[in-house]
């Protein structure tokens, strides 16, 4: 049996998507399971015993039409029995237009012009819920059919050996004590609509610093996100156990780092849930544009966040309805301070320490 499960973007949703291989592969270990998305994205799958092969599509096939159309037949030409559309767009069903013989061809309903060559399609469930959930509620034609299906919601990213110990000789020329507690601090966000307050966050550095003799490591792959990580240096008090040099030269470097801290503190989006991936504690400040009980896949006490709705002075705005970054919406952000959010952090980081010793990797491992 072949199986293929598309998801193209974004980084976070494509993770997220990622159970639904898992899954495939736990319920039917000899089948193939293949995993298509766009680059670079496909990075962070190498390696995972549920995926046999990650296709990407690079950006050129992607903007050329014609480059495009010549990847998905060549894709189709696989001749996959069942096809997990979760992406739900025009260019995704292109791959099922070309596999008329897949017996399964399985999407989400979007508009009536999209999902004509499925043969099973899934509705949105009335009322969102999460999101791990709703890749999961892909599966049931096949559940329906009489197949038993093993559905796996953990998040999973595998890193070797060999990733791991780069990072830590990275580390390690930087002066970070891998025998002393590691956090991460995801302090700036693709978009600004989702970055909290950096005077607030700069604010959160120092204080799990100080309570919890750690050491930061303040991160940021995008260039404005780099700046920010500057920003954030610059204005803390004391700069001592807070280190803004390290970087990744690659998204398989993320998953490296991510897996040698402690915790990871930070907005929420993809780098989250690449921490959540690899096995490292989560505490996250959530956007007025993203719901907990959508966006966190887990309700385990290692991985906590706080939204607007938590905050008191939020509660008069209950009723109201607000657009993605208008006044309200960054209203709702900037009232969140961080006297709200210490409680949840240090939750996390000490239920994070009390089960993952500070980095149990010597400097001789490296030799």
């Amino acid at each position: 049996m072949k199986i293929l499960v598309i998801r193209f973007y974004h980084l976070g949703d494509t993770i997220l998507t990622s159970v639904l291989c898992n899954s495939l592969k736990q319920s039917f270990t000899d089948a193939q399971v293949d995993f298509l998305t766009y680059a670079p994205f496909g990075e962070l799958f190498e390696h995972n015993s549920s995926i046999d092969t990650v296709i990407s599509i690079s950006q050129d096939q992607r903007r050329n039409p014609l480059r495009y159309l010549q990847t998905a037949w060549k894709i189709a030409s696989n001749k996959y029995d069942i096809i997990i559309d979760a992406q739900a767009s025009s260019k995704s069903g292109i791959i099922s237009l070309f596999s008329p013989n897949a017996k399964y061809r399985i999407g989400r309903y979007r508009k009536k012009t999209r999902g004509l060559a499925l043969t099973h399609k899934v509705p949105l469930p009335a009322v969102r819920g999460n999101k791990v959930q709703e890749r999961l509620d892909l599966l049931q034609p096949l559940t329906q059919a009489g197949m038993v299906i093993d559905k796996r919601a953990d998040l999973e990213i595998t890193v070797t050996a060999e990733e791991q110990q780069s990072m830590i000789k990275q580390l390690l020329r930087n002066q970070v004590d891998l025998q002393r507690p590691i956090i991460v601090f995801c302090v700036s966000a693709k978009y600004t609509e989702k970055k909290w307050n950096l005077g607030e966050m700069t604010k959160l550095v120092e204080h799990c610093r100080d309570t919890h003799n750690a050491q930061i490591l303040l991160f940021g792959a995008l260039p404005h996100e780099r700046e920010d990580v500057r920003l954030v240096y610059q204005t803390l008090n004391h700069k001592h156990d807070v280190f803004w040099q390290i970087k990744t030269n690659c998204l398989r470097d993320v998953p490296a780092l991510f897996s040698l801290c402690n915790a990871y503190i930070g907005n929420e989006g993809g780098p989250r849930h690449i921490a959540q991936a690899v096995g490292t504690a989560t505490a996250s400040i959530f956007s007025p544009h993203a719901d907990k009980a959508e966006w966190l896949p887990s309700t385990s006490k290692f991985h906590q966040a706080i939204e607007w709705r938590d905050v008191a002075s939020n509660l008069e705005f209950l009723g109201e309805k607000f657009e993605y970054g208008d006044d309200t919406y960054l209203k709702l952000y900037n009232n969140i301070k961080v006297g709200d959010v210490t409680r949840m952090v240090d939750e996390v980081i000490s239920l994070a320490l009390s089960s993952k010793s500070p980095s149990a990797i010597t400097k001789q491992s490296i030799d």
